[in-house]
Order: structure tokens, then C-alpha cells, then sequence
């Protein structure tokens, strides 16, 4: 995923906007696509062996689950709530988040 150039960049708040507005407009935007997302860090998660960071979407109820690979563990230790981030991965879809699978971090 690191050599992988993304579709779209895009802020956490705009694309978690997009799928609220309109979830079928949204898949054939951003489905199945790796996207760049710059976003802020509401929480860290690290469950059945998976790094999960969750980052503040377009409001408090909507949110994007961003899963991590596991070749970022170094960096991904040194994350704390409220970081800006940038990071790559592949959209999946909306399940009232916005869900982002095989995610490397761009940059702090």
C-alpha cells in the first residue's frame, strides 16, 4: 500500500459528509478506491490482534474506522489522541462510519 498512489485526497470530515449525504453517490466515488485521508485522532484501538484508529468525521455521530496495517506498529505506537495524520488505505464502504481497510500512515 505504501507505493500505491491514491485516487482522491480527501479530509475525514468531507468524505464522512459525502456518505451522509448520499451513501449510493458516495460508494461509486469512493468504493473499492485507495484514497488519502487527512484527519484528527478521536481514538486508538488495538483488538483481536488488529491496530484500529478512529478519526473525527463530519460530526460526532459518523466517524472513520481506519484499519492499520501491521508494518506500521512502530509508528502506530507512537499515535496519540488528537494527532493530525495523513494516511492511505482502501474505502470499503459506510456502516455508519466511513470504513478504510489495509491503511499505511502517510505522515504525522
Amino acid at each position: 500500500m505504501k507505493e500505491v498512489s491514491p485516487v482522491l485526497k480527501i479530509s475525514a470530515a468531507e468524505i464522512s459528509e459525502h456518505y451522509l449525504e448520499d451513501e449510493k453517490k458516495s460508494d461509486s466515488m469512493y468504493k473499492g478506491k485507495v484514497l488519502e485521508i487527512k484527519g484528527i485522532i478521536k481514538k486508538i484501538n488495538f483488538l483481536n490482534n488488529r491496530n484500529t484508529l478512529i478519526l473525527q468525521g463530519y460530526n460526532t455521530y459518523s466517524n472513520i474506522i481506519c484499519d492499520i496495517q501491521n508494518v506500521n506498529k512502530k509508528e502506530f505506537d507512537k499515535l496519540e489522541l488528537g494527532d493530525k495524520i495523513n494516511l492511505k488505505g482502501i474505502c470499503k464502504g459506510f456502516l455508519k462510519d466511513v470504513i478504510i481497510l489495509n491503511c499505511v500512515l502517510v505522515n504525522k
